[in-house]
């Protein structure tokens, strides 16, 4: 086999590769034997018919597409790995010579993997947040103990005031049609929760139960639907029943109910702790991210479509895989989560090619740094992978193939290029309220 290379433009490899023509004579003897069996040849049994009793037969060209296709497949594998390529789409086979009495000689046009243009990643200044743990992020978190604890108490004989639940029936028409979605029976809504249309609960407050009546709202501009937004809309709405939420004594008593705490303080404490540390783990989220985000915004890195097509498919089918056995539709997920399907697919393309262009990045700086996962790394993460599948280091060494080896190790120096870059940027810490990133604490309960 014979090759020349040449890369016409950026992302694009064209090989041309000549291959003996005893190869391709192989080729037909090798599908011949496969297929021998197919073929019936008067004065031979069947599978005993030599090679040219069947070309005469059935014609000489009757293997010659299996053989071509398997030359060419298998030179072309060969090609790659000589070359050192990386192709990230099916290659483009252009025959240029094919006659059974000279070489065969073909061109592969390869989309190949691109390589990521770092023109810096040293001492870049990023954003490290402090986050400040407020008195007002401890109370909105027993806020949320508290709310997780209301009795529920049902109410008669008044009309509805603000803070109420009300049990109410609904659906929504626009010119008097219909619209999917828009219904609903036995619904609980809290007035001023603000969960419905702006203008919609507070249309509540003064009706009855039992009373029937229209509310008239307009959908926001922004609305996620938008076959919706700034549509005006009138919703036929039942009041059936009325309830009041009570919240308990905030007290120690209370905290001695719902946690291994004896006191309000010492709960508190507790609460403010758990805070830190979530905080603490989100700082370092977030700055490592911002590092990974500073650094590709000084890269260069031309992501071939197919790259970002072949990513957004995967995803596609791997969500209708799972919808499936869920017994949901496409449509009727998107329209559960608010998209419509082309909004669904323009965000799905941003995060996928958001993560192409990082692990290039990545796969870059482990070539530029020479960078190989220890011994002591790799074990490490065999352990939690082991862990993952409640199996011990042993058993989950016999079940990894050489090849399976090869990702784990592979994915430990992405990890290790991360922590690099990581390590070379400069930190500028700037102090920021937790309350945005506040997530919610589940008490803890006494045993």
């Amino acid at each position: 086999m014979n090759l020349k290379v040449e890369k016409p433009e950026e992302n694009i490899v064209v090989i041309e590769i000549e291959v003996e023509k005893d190869s391709f004579r192989q080729g037909i003897q090798k599908v011949y034997n496969k297929k021998r069996h197919a073929y019936h040849v008067p004065g031979f049994r069947k599978g005993k018919a030599p090679l040219s009793a069947i070309e005469r037969v059935y014609g000489e060209n009757v293997f010659l597409e299996d053989a071509l296709n398997d030359v060419i497949n298998k030179e072309y594998e060969k090609a790659v790995k000589e070359t050192e390529i990386e192709p990230v789409a099916m290659p483009k086979i252009d025959i240029k010579q094919f006659d059974r009495e000279k070489n065969l000689v073909f061109t592969a046009e390869v989309t190949v993997k691109p390589v990521a243009k770092v023109e810096e990643y040293k001492g870049i200044d990023v954003e490290k947040i402090a986050f400040v743990i407020s008195d007002e992020d401890v109370d909105q978190e027993i806020k949320t103990v508290l709310e997780r604890n209301v009795r529920i108490t049902t109410v008669d004989g008044r009309a509805v005031q603000d803070g109420d639940i009300a049990d109410i029936d609904f659906e929504g028409f626009i010119d008097d049609v219909a619209f999917p979605g828009g219904k609903g029976e036995r619904y609980r809504l809290k007035i001023g929760s603000g969960s419905f249309i702006p203008g919609f609960e507070e249309q509540l407050i003064g009706k009855n139960i039992g009373d029937e009546f229209d509310i008239t709202v307009t959908f926001p501009n922004d609305y996620h639907a938008k076959e919706l937004a700034g549509k005006e809309t009138v919703f036929k709405v039942k009041i059936n029943a009325l309830s009041i939420s009570e919240y308990p004594e905030l007290d120690d008593e209370f905290v001695k109910d719902i946690s291994e705490f004896d006191t309000l303080d010492e709960y508190k404490a507790s609460i403010r702790n758990k805070l830190r540390q979530q905080a603490d783990s989100k700082e370092e989220e977030i700055y490592r991210s911002n590092v990974i985000k500073a650094v590709l915004a000084k890269t260069t890195i031309n992501v071939p479509e197919v790259m970002v097509e072949d990513a957004m498919n995967r995803h596609m089918e791997d969500l209708e895989r799972r919808l499936k056995g869920s017994g949901l539709t496409t449509e009727q997920y998107m329209n559960y989560i608010g998209y419509d399907i082309e909004a669904y697919k323009d965000q799905l393309r941003t995060s996928s090619l958001a993560h192409i262009r990082e692990n290039i990045l990545m796969e870059t700086i482990v070539k530029l740094k020479n960078i190989e996962a220890g011994e002591e790394r790799l074990a490490a993460e065999l352990l939690k992978l082991a862990e993952q599948y409640n199996m011990d280091m042993d058993t989950l060494k016999s079940k990894l193939s050489d090849e399976g080896m090869a990702d784990i190790k592979a994915q430990v120096n992405l990890m290790l290029a991360r922590e690099f870059l990581i390590g070379q940027a400069n930190a500028v810490v700037v102090e920021k309220p937790f309350t945005v990133y506040r997530l919610p604490i589940r008490p803890s309960t006494r045993s």
